[in-house]
């Protein structure tokens, strides 16, 4: 947890709808993930190092947000292509799990706030349990679920993050994602002193291995005299985010197989 970029953290998890999903693919110990959590924001967090993905999880119970935050330990391409794995036939749509689940709990919370007022204005003595949002378990998350949607994709290791862009082309499934938005991704990078912001989105370009649109390359901080670290953000584009039918057919049929 590097403290001078707390300021940094603030910005884009202030970004953020309460609404929307987090997928934290390199989440360290939870400096965007904790802090989105404590908005009522779900978030999906991963750290290949096993320390990190201890101490995040530990953040999160310490936080008492853990009821919002999926932990796990992973590679993050791998993490990533999990969570944009398509459904199958047999699996749970979580999403509309969730949809379900929240709805019940709106009206839990609801009915638990009237029977509060009336015990107030009643000066009668109330002594029922809030009720509690629980999106992740206490502990174990278990495997990262398949047919999983989110709205904004963060890679925060500046030395390499940016080349995770080369598991996203091709990786969404048109059905998963029928009806959404496609995610915002944010990755993190160094900048040269001889380097244009137009630079770094080509960089990004050949990661991701398809043209970026409408990026916005935001300064962070200095590294030294030489050296930026900067942000590149920009939504992933249905082209891009979706394979060619011939390469739908093809993983049709190896799923088959």
């Amino acid at each position: 947890w590097n403290s001078r970029l707390e300021t940094e953290h603030k910005r884009l998890v202030d970004s953020f709808a309460d609404t929307d999903v987090i997928c934290d693919a390199t989440s360290g110990v939870g400096p965007f993930s904790v802090p989105a959590a404590q908005r009522g924001i779900r978030c999906f967090a991963s750290d290949l190092n096993p320390d990190c993905s201890k101490y995040l999880k530990i953040n999160a119970q310490e936080n008492r947000v853990k009821n919002l935050v999926k932990c796990y330990n992973m590679d993050a391409r791998v993490f990533i292509k999990a969570l944009l794995s398509p459904l199958a036939s047999d699996d749970v749509d979580h999403e509309k799990a969730w949809v379900a689940h929240k709805a019940a709990y709106d009206a839990a919370l609801s009915e638990f706030n009237a029977k509060k007022r009336e015990a107030k204005e009643t000066k009668t003595p109330f002594r029922e349990t809030k009720p509690k949002l629980v999106w992740a378990a206490a502990e174990d998350d278990g495997e990262p679920p398949a047919g999983s949607t989110f709205d904004h994709l963060i890679t925060n290791l500046p030395a390499s993050g940016i080349e995770f862009l080369d598991c996203l082309k091709g990786s969404f499934d048109r059905k998963v994602w029928a009806g959404r938005d496609l995610p915002m991704i944010h990755t993190y990078t160094f900048k040269a002193a001889t380097e244009t912001d137009d630079d770094v989105v080509r960089r990004g370009s050949g990661h991701l291995g398809a043209e970026i649109t409408n990026a916005t390359v935001s300064e962070v901080r200095d590294v030294s005299p030489n050296k930026l670290m900067v942000l590149l953000s920009f939504r992933i584009t249905p082209d891009v985010a979706f394979p060619s039918e011939n390469e739908e057919t093809d993983a049709k049929r190896q799923r088959a197989n």
